[in-house]
């Protein structure tokens, strides 16, 4: 029997054909990515208080949103195709900042009097580079990608949770997996938990309620009703619980007032990207979030250059992390840390990947070229 079938999604050819739902999910984590740079844009204390409710969830619910069915039998492709990957990219970009870090920006910082302290010290690497592998701990501008460890976490429980419920008698393994999340969910919740979690241990137990959320939406997607009226009720909703979640720093007033939020600012995005799915540049920024995760505070730090000549700042300020807090600075370091990440991945790394990939390889057969028009 598979006890946790009631919780399985339907297939995707299920879905009726133009329901355009996958392109939804790009456009939705295009909203959740362009959110993230926004708030470390550091713009009017309001917006970030709006953001920062939905902007974490986002990635969890669409994380379940893609979860199959046959992840809680088969552990292995699980690992395979979704986890060692991410984490791998996260490792990756991780060790490239630190190597990037110490050995080039704080040497050459330093001829100019610029210290950027211990932690950009070569002697600081290799503990930190055990830390980015062992521990998951990013490293200085590879700090946006925090969130894929509790992602991770969050995902490999999930999986667990629906195994061991796959043992149970096929009426109780639904609810068993219901009331584990939830149990999840209390365990993780407030900022001060009942056992000493990784750091990133509690937004993974709060974060396992989206990725369900998300999860079950896929089941019934096409039943639930993206009405305009409540969307704009759901956002004003969020508005009014503004500053109460946060899955950054795990802050949240109380647990009615983390699930209205979350919950109402992603079904007010998913109104709004059932509007924008076909947008090119949405899908396009959907599919390279992560990139534009890992990338944007190198972008920011171009704008600074461009800052600090504009504005004739002292080099030292080229240090402030994330950006230079200056006026309305904050809409050209948001632009910036979209746009460059892009213009960079669509002419460069993009062009790179089509050439790679067509490269004669030993043992694949050249075509003939087809043979010349008759005369």
């Amino acid at each position: 029997m598979t006890s946790v079938a009631a919780d399985a999604p339907a297939p995707a050819s299920a879905a009726p054909p133009g329901t355009g739902r996958n392109r939804a999910m790009d456009v939705l984590k295009a909203f959740g990515i362009l959110s993230v740079v926004l708030a470390h844009a550091t713009p009017p204390a309001i917006v970030v208080e709006v953001v920062q409710i939905y902007y974490i969830a986002v990635f969890f619910f669409v994380a379940g949103y893609f979860f199959k069915a046959e992840y809680f039998a088969d552990f292995g492709a699980l690992l395979r195709t979704r986890l060692l990957p991410l984490y791998g990219v996260f490792v990756a970009w991780n060790l490239s900042y630190l190597a990037y870090e110490t050995a080039l920006v704080a040497p050459l910082l330093g001829l100019v009097g610029v210290d950027l302290g211990p932690a950009h010290e070569l002697s600081y690497a290799p503990r930190a580079a055990a830390a980015i592998i062992l521990k998951g701990s990013p490293y200085s501008m590879g700090g946006a990608l925090w969130f894929v460890t509790s992602l991770i976490a969050a995902t490999v429980l999930f999986a667990a949770i629906g195994w061991l419920a796959r043992r149970l008698p096929e009426r109780v393994s639904p609810h068993a997996v219901r009331l584990a999340v939830l149990a999840c969910f209390f365990a993780g919740f407030g900022g001060e938990t009942l056992l000493p979690w990784p750091a990133f241990g509690d937004t993974a137990l709060v974060g396992l309620l989206v990725l369900y959320a998300g999860y079950r939406y896929r089941t019934f997607e096409t039943r639930v009703p993206l009405v305009p009226v409540v969307a704009v009720v759901c956002a004003a909703e969020v508005f009014v619980l503004r500053g109460t979640v946060d899955m950054t720093v795990d802050t949240y007033r109380d647990m009615l007032s983390f699930v209205v939020a979350v919950g109402a600012g992603i079904y007010a995005l998913l109104w709004a990207a059932s509007l924008l799915e076909r947008s090119k540049v949405l899908n396009y920024i959907g599919r390279n979030t992560l990139f534009i995760a890992a990338t944007h505070f190198v972008a920011f730090k171009v704008v600074a250059l461009a800052h600090i000549a504009a504005r004739g700042l002292p080099l030292r300020e080229l240090a402030r992390f994330p950006v230079i807090p200056d006026g309305n600075w904050w809409l050209a370091y948001f632009a910036g840390g979209v746009i460059i990440p892009l213009a960079l991945k669509a002419t460069v790394i993009d062009r790179w990947l089509i050439s790679w990939r067509a490269r004669p390889r030993p043992g694949r057969q050249t075509p003939y070229p087809a043979a010349p028009a008759g005369p």
